[in-house]
């Protein structure tokens, strides 16, 4: 399993949104809120994010990016050596798009 670690939300968002994991959220030195993410093909939807070539659901993707929204305000305690995976049930709700990858 591969690990990224990024403060863009908006990478974190569609990384989770391609069935990876938010193991942690944690500050860096500068201050900034670093999102941990591990995943199978967590490379290859990192290379589609960067080159433009990536697809998603919008509906899921909001509902992601707000979730990560409410996770930046809540205190540093409540997150660490915390394992989220979206569940499958999330994007059963949203049957019928196809852009979702497995």
């Amino acid at each position: 399993m591969n690990q990224i670690c990024t403060s863009d939300i908006f990478k974190a968002t569609y990384l989770l949104n391609k069935f990876n994991r938010l193991c942690a959220v944690k500050r860096n030195p500068n201050g900034e809120k670093q999102f941990i993410i591990k995943g199978h093909k967590l490379y290859l939807h990192d290379f589609r994010y960067r080159t433009g070539h990536a697809s998603i659901n919008p509906l899921v993707f909001k509902e992601t990016y707000r979730f990560l929204q409410e996770l930046e305000e809540k205190d540093q305690s409540l997150l660490e050596h915390t394992c989220l995976l979206l569940s499958e049930e999330h994007y059963e709700s949203f049957e019928g798009d196809d852009t979702i990858v497995r």
